[in-house]
């Protein structure tokens, strides 16, 4: 996200850079196969093309990646490009929530719901579930819809009439999804900045680690 907001690309790229990171690591070990440090760029370069953002290139995204642990050239992204690529099965499209919470706050104002007292929280809350896991399990609808609710309810506005026109297929699992995001909002206030870098910092040192563990090993 931060590297997103350096570059000033519209969110919708951070969020496709945010999808391809968490599915090339349910595949992927960050230790002993793939530094997330080298994927980090190497998803929003990705992300950037698939989402027509062609004045970024990896020259571009190398220079503007600040990372105390980060020292890889941008050959080294440009092939780790191709096994994202390999690993996303050649998949890049990714369907966002946005338009999907776009209708659904238009139904709602439809049904003479003020949408105003809880929109931008809902929205708020869409971005934040790229933090999560969610992406990676609900179709955009159900995550929009999901994020929706949460916002309608912490306002304590009247969204029934809007909800009853739903069939139980597109309610299934909103508090499931409510659940995930509380839970990443929950750790986020726990965790301290100095600690997530001490946390970061055991990650490198672990990869490092595991490393010289192998290259000690060699070829079998």
């Amino acid at each position: 996200m931060t590297l997103c907001k350096t570059l000033k690309l519209r969110f919708r790229v951070a969020a496709t850079a945010c999808v391809y990171f968490k599915r090339f690591y349910l595949h992927q070990s960050m230790v002993t196969e793939c530094d997330p440090e080298l994927m980090v760029p190497t998803t929003v370069l990705l992300a950037s093309k698939v989402e027509n953002m062609h004045d970024v290139n990896g020259e571009t995204v190398v220079r503007e990646y600040v990372s105390r642990h980060f020292h890889y050239r941008v050959e080294q992204v440009m092939e780790a490009e191709y096994y994202l690529l390999q690993a996303l099965e050649f998949h890049t499209v990714v369907f966002h929530p946005f338009k999907p919470m776009e209708n659904c706050l238009e139904s709602c104002e439809a049904f003479g719901v003020k949408v105003a007292p809880f929109a931008d929280t809902a929205w708020s809350m869409l971005n934040d579930s790229y933090f999560t896991g969610v992406s990676l399990v609900y179709p955009p609808s159900k995550i929009a819809l999901g994020c929706l609710v949460m916002g309608a309810m912490m306002a304590q506005a009247d969204i029934s009439d809007f909800l009853a026109t739903l069939g139980a297929e597109h309610l299934s699992n909103l508090d499931a999804i409510s659940k995930d995001l509380i839970a990443a909002y929950q750790l986020k206030a726990a965790i301290v900045p100095a600690t997530l870098e001490e946390m970061v910092d055991k990650l490198h040192n672990l990869i490092i680690e595991r490393r010289r563990d192998r290259q000690s090993e060699g070829p079998k």
